[in-house]
């Protein structure tokens, strides 16, 4: 059944703990006007925060995105430096509770299937971690399901490192958020960019949501992001609108664990799986947790699809040549349980296209 009230897609203003995180370890510092990442030392991209430039000798296709990414039309979200709260304020606000469960089961060689997850992901080779995820895609027009009336919908489409098994308690990511809400036969659509780095022990954790005025997000733009593991606690993070052109890069270190007992193992970068997902987000504040309705997305082709593993200057490259696919089973419908409502399919080695069914 959709989720009968809109309230859910209301986006809130950062609280004091979310503010005193990002304060104590978000790093943005927007680079001047001229400024040309292409041709800029090393220093100067790590001065602006930055994704590090790859080793083209090792990694040619994380070099060759990344140099896509870096070329125009590019220009920089408008956010002084520094941490202010009113800053931080301007820049961002919060989706509460996002949840994010993923009990996969096999089901042949290449698919798998979950309740609230439908995509692709890699693993690394060799004992080695994954360090580097880069992926594109356009951003669809969420609708109600067919045969469904007024209520909220919803996916998530991102791209992340870890989070998949169920052991694995981390998860840098950041995407895009598709949210309709139907009143009385009438969309009302809501778009939005977002990050976060979820943390499994953490019911509250918060979707950080990029305020449209900085960062706009329209149906039918191309989004590019890459994530990229610095340090086993802190990530570089760029969003860029392709269509637009507009980009906002970033650094972040790992919030704190929401776990604190004496044996805590603080939040860190796994490096057991990249992933390329459409998601069916949580709703906020509910407990135990419920998802929202699968809102209807088409078809959403995943491109640039990338990953890398080892240590940053000599990464090891994975595409979707050993990928498996996730596909979506919802057992939360009473009167479907199990129904495959999302389905990926392989295009390329560097590209796959998930379907609304």
């Amino acid at each position: 059944m959709p989720f009968p009230s809109t309230e859910a897609l209301t986006l809130t203003q950062l609280d004091p703990l979310v503010l005193d995180i990002l304060q104590a370890r978000l790093q943005i510092n927007i680079p001047p006007a001229g400024f040309d990442p292409l041709t800029e030392s090393d220093s100067n991209l790590a001065k602006y925060f930055l994704p590090p430039r790859p080793n083209q000798a090792y990694a040619p296709e994380a070099f060759k995105l990344w140099t896509k990414a870096m070329s125009p039309p590019l220009s920089f979200v408008d956010v002084a430096a520094g941490h202010e709260e009113s800053r931080l304020r301007e820049l961002f606000e919060s989706v509460s509770a996002q949840a994010h469960q993923l009990a996969p089961t096999v089901q042949g060689v290449v698919q798998e299937s979950g309740n609230n997850w439908s995509g692709s992901f890699v693993r690394p080779r060799d004992f080695n971690k994954m360090m580097l995820v880069q992926g594109a895609w356009s951003v669809p027009t969420p609708s109600a399901p067919q045969g469904l009336g007024d209520g909220a919908y919803a996916s998530s489409i991102w791209v992340g490192l870890d989070g998949n098994d169920p052991a694995s308690r981390s998860l840098p990511q950041m995407g895009t958020g598709q949210y309709v809400a139907v009143t009385n036969g009438i969309p009302q659509r809501n778009l939005f960019a977002w990050w976060q780095w979820w943390d499994r022990n953490d019911p509250l954790a918060q979707q950080i949501v990029i305020r449209h005025k900085k960062f706009p997000v329209q149906a039918g733009d191309e989004i590019y992001v890459q994530i990229e593991a610095l340090g086993p606690q802190k990530v570089s993070l760029l969003i860029k609108n392709k269509s637009s052109g507009l980009a906002l890069p970033m650094w972040y270190g790992a919030p704190p664990s929401a776990n604190q007992g004496l044996n805590t193992i603080p939040t860190h970068v796994e490096g057991r799986t990249a992933e390329w997902i459409v998601e069916r987000p949580g709703i906020p504040q509910t407990n135990p947790v419920q998802f929202f309705t699968l809102a209807d997305y088409g078809n959403t082709t995943f491109t640039e699809c990338n990953a890398g593993y080892g240590t940053p200057n000599q990464y090891s490259e994975e595409q979707l040549q050993r990928a498996r696919l996730i596909r979506m089973n919802v057992w939360d419908e009473p009167a479907h349980p199990g129904i495959l409502v999302s389905l990926p399919a392989r295009i390329s080695a560097t590209s796959f296209r998930v379907s609304y069914v």
